[in-house]
């Protein structure tokens, strides 16, 4: 809207038509002409986006079958928790072999209470050739069976050890069949169900919400006003949500060329998950005046003049 004011040329006392200072003021400020306020020099917040610490997308080797999965998009999961069975029936065969370890122990007991009798043996029988009471033949024998008993041990233990060799590498097959969660975090999306195929697509997608990342567009011109480790302020775009604080985290050392402008990334931490990542926000840096959440008092104007209105302000009387 303007406003058009006439004049007529020549000094005056008060003209008729020619309004007082204070009214035409009034009249500017009502049309809305334009006024240098105290601090309008200051730096608007700049426009930033939240968004998750981490995207984590889990997979499973290609011809798998999914047996089972405990989550649904949207649940919160630990770090360990598993979340996806895939079948395996050719691998818990080994884990089940048809000797036991029970019979595999006793037979380890057995060979070594032989051992233990063959030795007793051997030595009461060398006691008895030192004084000439048996024949070499006799103890030679004894030397034998004692040997071969030693042997028997030997063999138990060696079946023994493949034996949990063979049940530990079936184990460690299974749980790579387990998907377990490397992240603390939320399901953001679950691409298969119970009985499908694993193909070249992930099982689930994770997302890292506590931290949350800010990621903030600058222009080149206020390069010098952010620094790492400085503590800004943070406005989530979301109804009821209240300012928090982020830590600056890195700054690009590199410019756009083709908008002249800059990246900064801020860590915001995110106790309890309260903040949704996805959202748009406004960010304060030092020297900024933040976002106006409340009616605040009107500042001190200066009123721009135009260069025809001086005149007439010159001869115009104050009321």
């Amino acid at each position: 809207m303007a406003m058009t004011i006439f004049f007529r040329r020549g000094p005056c006392a008060a003209p008729h038509g020619v309004p007082s200072l204070r009214r035409l003021l009034l009249a500017m400020f009502a049309a809305g002409l334009p006024f240098a306020a105290a601090g309008a020099d200051a730096t608007p917040p700049a426009a930033c986006r939240i968004e998750a610490d981490r995207i984590v997308e889990l997979a499973a080797p290609q011809g798998s079958v999914v047996e089972r999965i405990t989550v649904d998009r949207g649940d919160g999961v630990a770090a360990g928790q598993a979340l996806a069975v895939l079948r395996a029936e050719r691998l818990r065969a080994p884990a089940a072999p048809t000797v036991s370890a029970r019979q595999l122990d006793e037979e380890l007991r057995a060979a070594r209470s032989e051992a233990e009798q063959a030795g007793q043996t051997l030595k009461r029988l060398r006691h008895l050739a030192s004084q000439d009471f048996i024949g070499a033949e006799a103890l030679a024998q004894a030397r034998a069976d004692h040997e071969a008993a030693q042997r028997q041990v030997g063999r138990a233990l060696a079946r023994r050890a493949a034996w949990q060799h063979e049940r530990d590498a079936a184990a460690a097959e299974l749980r790579q069949r387990t998907v377990s969660s490397p992240v603390k975090g939320v399901v953001v999306e679950r691409y298969v169900q119970p009985g499908e195929r694993v193909t070249e697509r992930p099982l689930l997608r994770l997302a890292v919400l506590d931290p949350l990342r800010v990621e903030l567009v600058l222009p080149a011109s206020r390069y010098r006003e952010v620094a790492a480790g400085d503590k800004v302020m943070v406005y989530p775009e979301l109804p009821g949500a209240a300012p928090v604080t982020a830590d600056v985290a890195g700054i690009d050392r590199v410019m756009d060329p083709a908008s002249n402008t800059f990246r900064v990334r801020l860590t915001l931490p995110n106790p309890g998950q309260k903040v949704p990542a996805g959202l748009l926000c406004k960010v304060t840096l030092p020297r900024e005046v933040p976002p106006a959440t409340a009616p605040a008092a009107l500042p001190k104007v200066r009123p721009v003049v135009p260069p025809v209105y001086k005149r007439a302000f010159a001869s115009a009387a104050i009321n």
